[in-house]
């Protein structure tokens, strides 16, 4: 179940956003400096394997069994924010972060790692606050949108990296089935893989790490189709086989659709809808109408009881979207058109209308 609950918001504009020195540290290195068996690059070299190119963010397996709560959360970065939002996400569902470049999406994705601090409200995993606490952290695995931090290792070496982060969950014979379904050289640079196959590497040590929560940003990106395909499919099955949760973020409206069950829309730093996506389908209606002796107008829908959304009417022909309602047929049928025809409304077009009427035009 998706709550969305109003908290008072304090806006500030600030050029960096609030971090933990300590997140620049695996949470399991802290004690001793580094753990056994592998180097921590330095943080002042811009990259580290676990962490984000040239910000102060890492890639965690984070976040415990039962919810993740995000309520009244405001962040700046670069005078972007997150606004007033709230939102939990469920065990065992697939929740897709839709929304334009700098919405917030991906800010929202690093605060439940902990890496960035709120200014105002909380996260909680399972009842835990996230920011600077180990134990909140231990069940997420985030891969960014960006693979430039890895060039400085081979697969197998990332792969043994990670593991140390892991040491109780970590499958090898799951990452190295993987790497071999997908055609990944273990021992090969990363700096010689392209875009795609980064990506690629980095989901399955993901998928290998066996956190209960993964998180993708724009993780498809750089995929050719039929690779895109393969490897959605590989983490289904992996997801699904566990009863684990994936959280993915995408520009993809499709994609969400095809691959999610729950999502939402966030646009300026304020969620527009959070919702499964069978519900946030049914928020609107699409039909066609025809009259044989006359335009219907928006006046006759109107006069009806529909809140109407849209309007297109080309001759005779009149295509609308209504919010939808219990008795929104019967609505319909008292406009007295002689042809009423009920159209599937794709996702693309409630992302669309959403953000037109929030003043992003697209």
């Amino acid at each position: 179940m998706i709550e969305i609950s109003n908290v008072s918001m304090v806006f500030e504009n600030r050029s960096q956003p609030h971090f933990n020195a300590k997140e620049l540290i695996p949470f399991s290195a802290r004690g001793n400096g580094k753990p056994s068996g592998a180097a921590v690059p330095s943080a002042a070299a811009g990259y580290a394997a676990p962490f984000v190119s040239g910000s102060p963010e890492k890639i965690f397996n984070d976040v415990p069994e039962e919810t993740v709560n995000n309520r009244g959360i405001v962040s700046k970065y670069r005078e972007k924010a997150l606004d007033n939002v709230s939102l939990v996400i469920p065990d065992s569902c697939i929740y897709g972060f839709l929304g334009s470049n700098g919405a917030g999406k991906s800010t929202l994705m690093r605060m439940i790692c902990g890496v960035y601090r709120t200014d105002e409200g909380s996260i909680k995993i399972d009842g835990q606050e996230v920011f600077d606490n180990s134990e909140a952290k231990s069940s997420v695995f985030f891969v960014n949108d960006e693979t430039i931090e890895y060039t400085g290792f081979t697969l197998e070496s990332l792969m043994m990296y990670y593991r140390n982060y892991y040491p109780s969950t970590f499958d090898t014979g799951k990452f190295k089935h993987l790497a071999s379904v997908l055609g990944l050289p273990l021992n090969s640079p990363l700096s010689t893989f392209s875009k795609g196959m980064k990506r690629q590497s980095v989901v399955i040590i993901g998928l290998a790490s066996c956190a209960k929560y993964l998180m993708l940003d724009e993780a498809f990106d750089g995929l050719d189709p039929a690779m895109r395909a393969m490897v959605k499919n590989i983490i289904l099955d992996e997801i699904r086989g566990r009863n684990a949760t994936l959280i993915v973020s995408s520009h993809n409206v499709h994609e969400i659709g095809e691959l999610c069950d729950r999502a939402m829309l966030i646009h300026n730093g304020k969620i527009i809808f959070a919702d499964e996506l069978e519900n946030i389908r049914g928020r609107f209606v699409k039909y066609q109408l025809a009259s044989l002796d006359h335009t219907i107008t928006q006046e006759e829908i109107s006069a009806a009881g529909l809140e109407t959304v849209q309007y297109k009417a080309v001759g005779k022909v009149v295509q609308i979207i209504v919010k939808g309602s219990s008795d929104t047929y019967g609505k319909i049928s008292d406009i007295g058109a002689d042809l009423a025809e009920q159209i599937p409304l794709t996702l693309e077009e409630i992302f669309i209308y959403e953000m037109d009427t929030n003043g992003y035009r697209l």
